[in-house]
């Protein structure tokens, strides 16, 4: 029998709803944060998806990311968008097609706190067995993400906001991946964003290892930072630097990448 995995890979819907006892619908406090982290399959013998990450990379935006063991390695299948705005009943839905025929891919919070996972054509045929997912409790979110992870994420020579309005992202607990001017890849948390932005930050070797990590970095006014080796650039050619942290004041404050370096938000705090 054919592996249902390349059914999944290109046709999608995402279904977020409780089986748990409360409405997760919109008006009755429905937060990405109830699903938001890394879960993995239960099922170590499982041939199927062996990782589903939800995160929340833009304000009203849900992106589930699904991955699946490839000899010893897992690779990833795709990353998958909706707006919270869709949100009906606590549900929200992508329909994509497979050869003209729609696919159902649901997740939900299941009793335990467990993450159920079901597909099935839209007649009701199952494509695959149920499955159950877990999220780790012995680490945080930022401690989870590794290097497959970063290297999974699209990135880009953008300026991140941090100033004190609406617009900011980076806010307390925010993720961000990036691949530094010496093409390592990293990632950071904002520990606080406000006099001062301070991050933990963690940036591995090309192979993989973990090459510098520093649970507090705090970030001068107008400064450039290395983040292969976690501090100040203070060299007079800025050739080491991969961020240029720029604070005229809260209203005018960000984040931004210079030389080679890249950098995107990976989740929101």
């Amino acid at each position: 029998m054919k592996s249902p995995l390349p059914l999944i890979i290109l046709a999608l819907t995402l279904s977020l709803s409780s089986c748990i006892e409360g409405d997760l619908s919109p008006g009755n406090g429905v937060a990405v944060e109830s699903f938001a982290g890394r879960w993995d399959n239960i099922n170590a013998q499982t041939n199927s998806l062996s990782r589903v990450t939800i995160t929340q990379k833009i304000p009203g935006q849900v992106s589930v990311q699904l991955w699946r063991v490839c000899g010893q390695d897992q690779c990833n299948l795709g990353n998958y968008t909706s707006t919270i705005n869709d949100l009906q009943d606590g549900k929200i839905s992508l329909f994509l097609n497979w050869n003209d025929q729609p696919l159902a891919l649901g997740l939900s919070l299941y009793e335990g706190g467990k993450l159920l996972l079901s597909a099935e054509e839209e007649t009701g045929h199952q494509i695959f067995e149920d499955q159950f997912f877990s999220r780790p409790t012995s680490s945080s979110f930022f401690q989870q993400i590794n290097v497959d992870d970063a290297r999974s994420v699209s990135l880009a020579k953008l300026r991140i906001n941090g100033s004190n309005n609406e617009l900011n992202f980076l806010r307390p607990g925010t993720i961000l991946i990036y691949q530094t001017n010496e093409g390592r890849y990293g990632k950071l948390q904002v520990r606080g964003n406000d006099d001062v932005l301070t991050l933990r930050w963690t940036t591995w070797e090309i192979t993989g290892e973990v090459y510098q990590e520093g649970d507090y970095l705090p970030l001068k006014s107008n400064a450039y930072y290395d983040m292969d080796r976690g501090e100040e650039d203070s060299g007079e050619s800025k050739s080491l630097s991969d961020f240029l942290w720029i604070d005229k004041g809260k209203p005018q404050r960000w984040l931004e990448p210079v030389n080679t370096a890249l950098i995107a938000v990976y989740h929101l705090g």
